[in-house]
């Protein structure tokens, strides 16, 4: 029996010390990167646009639609899973996107903080598809939702906003890769921003929105091809 209140005494310590990190930490605070030269926003809410959104039952949203079969098996238990419409910035459905988080091995709470692989598959109908890989930081959402209101009993007073991208692109963005139509052979940058607007000890998280930001660089340029030589009449050709 004293193994196991020792198991339970160092599982305490431990959770304790980890919150402590996350919550007063300087060194894992994601930062704000700029906005210069991003073309195209595509917005979303949840959980008013998410389609599909299923997880093992670990992170603090609902999945979507309820009956939607939780991620247990160990292959992907950590990871969450989503399908969501993607909205003009005037609020017209513009695209669906299929994403895929998971805890990025690199994450270590003393220097790095909470870090995310995020991967998406965005289709525009009629333009094409392209694909987003982000590494995100989630340290910041993580102390305010999970540390302050769960653990510590604190109430959410206000919307919130985070910019939790980190790369792997240049800048702290993510990388965009076109796939298809418009977007086959060219390439980009990406930035994600959250907006949290409640967040209860209960429920989780209960409204939120985001925006994806997008650049495309220029399409490669296409070399003329060259003239073909003017061949030579017949009549020429037969001489001797």
């Amino acid at each position: 029996m004293k193994y196991v209140w020792m198991l339970l005494a160092g599982w305490v310590v431990g959770a304790a010390a980890g919150a402590a990190l996350l919550y007063v930490n300087p060194l894992t605070e994601s930062g704000d990167p700029s906005l210069a030269g991003f073309e195209q926003t595509l917005r979303y809410r949840l959980p008013d646009d998410a389609l599909v959104l299923t997880h093992s039952g670990a992170l603090p949203i609902e999945r979507t639609p309820f009956e939607v079969e939780p991620l247990w098996e160990s292959a992907i238990r950590s990871a969450s899973l989503a399908m969501l419409v993607l909205r003009s910035e005037s609020g017209e459905p513009l695209a669906v996107a299929s994403r895929i988080a998971a805890p990025s091995k690199r994450t270590e709470l003393l220097t790095a903080g909470v870090l995310a692989n995020d991967h998406w598959l965005v289709s525009l109908p009629g333009d094409g598809s392209f694909f987003v890989v982000a590494e995100s930081n989630l340290t910041s959402i993580a102390k305010d939702t999970l540390v302050a209101v769960r653990l510590l009993g604190r109430e959410w007073r206000e919307p919130r906003t985070y910019a939790p991208t980190e790369g792997p692109g240049i800048a702290g963005t993510a990388r965009m890769v076109g796939a298809s139509g418009a977007f086959e052979e060219r390439a980009g940058r990406a930035l994600e921003r959250y907006r949290i607007e409640r967040f209860t000890r209960s429920a989780g998280l209960e409204r939120a929105s985001g925006e994806l930001y997008l650049a495309l660089d220029l399409p490669p340029a296409v070399e003329p091809e060259p003239e073909a030589e003017a061949a030579e009449p017949v009549a020429q050709q037969l001489e001797p």
